[in-house]
């Protein structure tokens, strides 16, 4: 990488490949692909139906993630970390909004968003949320618009992420407490090649990732959630984006991205390598004011480092 291009062009480069990067850290699962109008959103109140629905229905997904970019000067961040918690309601579905993710000793190349299509449904101005040590809320966003959440935090501190913690849900709006909604999750002490979380942009992309096959490991490690890296790759001169591979697996501490995927990548190109801890569950919701059926809400626990480095 360092005979392709000097370091005064790789701080242009990262800037170039900031966007494409952003969208693949949070790849299957962060944005909502369809643009909601006015007439989409429904409102609890407005609505009454008696339908049966299957065992599996989900009325609706929420999303608690923490993002770390360890050279964030590379993609034109000013911030290393992102932790914020989203949520939506809709009438119920019987598809999932994780989907998209592998399942368990799959690899699969040029993972693809696949999100389902919803009636939004508002139940109430904010969404409180209580941890073991600290209290936050999701409120209702004055305007939803494309790849957004109806109910966010925006940006949260790192402080304020309690992890492997249970969290109650409170509606205040109806007077609904979900209590032991969802269990936070950890992240990593570490990533091996330890290279790949420099932070000066002067060293970043100087980790040689072989297209005959990568080994990563992390730690701590030993959970039961699910672990995924993603290696995306993009064209060093016009920062281009060329496509990308990805193996699930156990939270082993280890993984090895074989032959027959790695070399799917092309060769002297950089790379973001990214680290992803994925823990998807549901509870039980039956608060839906004027409803007549009983839904699960879909959870997803979100942990990931994004790394740097060059395959060849």
């Amino acid at each position: 990488m360092k005979h392709l291009i000097n370091h005064y062009g790789l701080l242009i480069l990262c800037t170039i490949l900031m966007v494409l990067t952003v969208f693949l850290a949070s790849c299957g699962n962060d944005n909502i692909i369809l643009v909601l109008d006015d007439t989409d959103i429904i409102d609890t109140e407005d609505t009454e139906t008696d339908i049966i629905l299957p065992d599996d229905a989900i009325g609706g997904y929420l999303k608690y993630s923490l993002t770390q970019i360890a050279c964030p000067a590379c993609f034109n961040e000013t911030e290393e970390l992102d932790v914020r918690m989203q949520a939506l309601f809709h009438l119920p579905i019987t598809g999932s909004w994780t989907s998209a993710l592998p399942q368990r000793g799959e690899c699969v190349s040029n993972i693809l968003e696949i999100t389902p299509s919803v009636n939004q449904v508002r139940v109430g101005y904010k969404i409180d949320f209580t941890g073991e040590w600290s209290t936050g809320y999701m409120y209702e966003q004055g305007t939803v618009a494309q790849s957004d959440f109806l109910y966010t935090t925006g940006y949260m501190a790192e402080a304020n992420y309690n992890r492997d913690t249970w969290h109650d849900l409170y509606i205040s709006d109806h007077d609904v407490a979900i209590p032991n909604a969802f269990k936070s999750i950890h992240g990593f002490d570490y990533v091996e090649p330890y290279e790949l979380m420099w932070i000066d942009p002067s060293y970043a992309f100087a980790v040689t990732l072989f297209r005959s096959g990568m080994s990563f490991s992390w730690g701590p490690s030993g959970s039961d959630s699910d672990f995924m890296i993603m290696v995306a790759s993009y064209d060093p001169y016009s920062g281009v984006y060329l496509g990308n591979i990805a193996c699930m697996g156990a939270d082993t501490g280890q993984m090895y991205i074989p032959p027959e995927y790695a070399a799917l990548l092309p060769t002297n190109t950089l790379a973001s390598v990214h680290f992803q801890r994925h823990r998807v569950s549901k509870f039980a919701f039956d608060h839906f004011p004027s409803y007549n059926f009983s839904v699960a809400i879909e959870t997803h626990m979100f942990w990931e480092a994004v790394g740097t480095g060059y395959i060849e």
